[in-house]
């Protein structure tokens, strides 16, 4: 070969070389425009899913969190106040007794208002209910910041009782908006942002109780009406979003309002496929209406999605996450500490509330989510009065229980819970079918031209 020919040979290579890269370069700017397209379509629908979350989830995570600090406090104001009114210092078990009482009441309250959401969203929708849910925190806060004032314990454990409710109901709406609004190549994200908010309220609680900001004497009660800011936000921000589509095409049968609200959070483009894909949900209903929470668990066809709730929620909440603020746990390694909180976020308190909504009908998603938040308040208050008798018992060895109740509830799963990934609700619904029906013949379920998959 002459050198001629190698010169034209490594033209010919220096040429193709940067075609390629020119290609390359221009691949990458075509899918960053894609990408911030899509992000500017879908504005409204990340702007709903931040309100959606101050006013939801977050609530439920700063509740937990933000009494940790204050309770040396608030232990001091009860004895003052017991002192200002009997003349002399409350007995320590009177004390104990009193503030288990205002820790358990945030409990209750939350109890309570996890059995409420199912109807009451069913009824009025989620958007009225979560702006009327906004009324109760901001009336716990004027009881908590007016508490020491008045010389009144009796305010903080009304508040408390009522951010209970506040939480309960609040998490168990916020989770089936959320459910609902997402287009489904966003649905993981969207649901995932569920617990994304706990864990921001449970760090945002933390932080504000620092001693440099909130987290002393004078200031406690600051702290601890906190929650009121939250709802103010919501409740101010909330008005110009839309009501869930589905609650107003299969609930309302208001399909103008639907496209409308479909437009403002996915973008003014042509949405039949999703009108088309609740229209067969709705069309696949046994009633027109929303079912209760005995007839759910009185219903054949969704007997395995109630066994893969009931796992799931175990497994979230006796995998001794939970069990963390307790004085022993500083003693453990930290870095074990961090894999096993980073595991739970990205595995367990990621993904429970997002299958959950995915495996249950439109019809039936308002009565899951109170079955799911009784087991959920159920587990808080059975490990807040069991897990120190635990720890006293079975000392370095009491992680051994949640790691036996993890196993069982995992292998369950591994081997019934069907994947989700990439799946319509009618190819879900056919899943489950075989289990619900086994002796039944299943055909598998063709998706048509209209169908949209979803992927986490």
């Amino acid at each position: 070969m002459t050198s001629g020919t190698h010169q034209e040979h490594g033209v010919q290579v220096k040429s193709r070389a940067k075609r390629r890269d020119k290609e390359e370069s221009s691949s990458k700017l075509s899918k960053m425009s894609f990408w911030l397209k899509e992000l500017i379509q879908y504005r409204g629908l990340f702007m709903l899913i931040f309100v959606l979350g101050i006013g939801g989830s977050f609530q439920y995570g700063f509740q937990i969190s933000n009494m940790n600090s204050p309770s040396q406090f608030v232990k001091r104001f009860i004895n003052d106040t017991w002192i200002h009114r009997y003349y002399q210092p409350i007995a320590d078990n009177s004390l104990r007794l009193l503030w288990s009482f205002i820790v358990s009441s945030f409990c209750i309250g939350g109890l309570l208002g996890s059995l409420g959401s199912g109807y009451l969203a069913s009824k009025y929708g989620k958007k009225r209910c979560q702006l009327c849910n906004n009324v109760i925190p901001i009336a716990a806060a004027l009881l908590m910041g007016l508490s020491a004032t008045a010389n009144s314990f009796e305010m903080i454990l009304i508040a408390r009782f009522l951010y209970g409710i506040n939480a309960g109901f609040g998490l168990n709406i916020h989770s089936q908006y959320a459910g609902e609004i997402a287009d489904k190549k966003l649905r993981g994200f969207t649901n995932t942002s569920i617990s994304i908010f706990v864990t921001t309220g449970k760090l945002t609680g933390q932080i504000l109780g620092l001693r440099e900001i909130l987290g002393i004497e004078s200031k406690w009660p600051l702290l601890l009406a906190f929650s009121g800011f939250w709802a103010v936000a919501q409740m101010v921000t909330l008005p110009f979003f839309p009501e869930s589509p589905p609650y107003l095409l299969m609930e309302k049968n208001d399909k103008d309002g639907c496209t409308q609200a479909l437009k403002q959070l996915w973008g003014d483009r042509d949405h039949q496929k999703a009108i088309d894909e609740m229209l067969q949900e709705q069309a696949s209903r046994k009633t027109g209406q929303s079912v209760t929470v005995l007839e759910l668990l009185r219903e054949p066809s969704l007997r395995w999605q109630l066994y893969m709730l009931v796992a799931l929620t175990i497994a979230l909440q006796l995998c001794g996450i939970n069990a963390g603020t307790f004085s022993w746990m500083p003693y453990c390694s930290v870095i074990l500490l961090f894999i096993y909180t980073l595991s739970f976020g990205t595995g367990a308190g990621g993904t429970t509330i997002t299958i959950n909504l995915e495996i249950f009908p439109q019809e039936a998603r308002a009565a899951a989510m109170v079955i799911l938040g009784v087991i959920n308040w159920l587990g808080l208050t059975i490990i807040g009065m069991v897990f120190p008798f635990v720890v006293a018992t079975m000392e370095q060895f009491c992680f051994l229980v949640f790691l036996f109740i993890t196993a069982i509830c995992g292998t369950f799963l591994y081997f019934y819970l069907p994947e989700t990934k990439g799946k319509s609700w009618l190819q879900i619904r056919e899943d489950f079918n075989k289990l619900n029906f086994p002796t039944q013949k299943h055909t598998e379920y063709q998706p048509s031209v209209n169908d949209i998959c979803t992927r986490l």
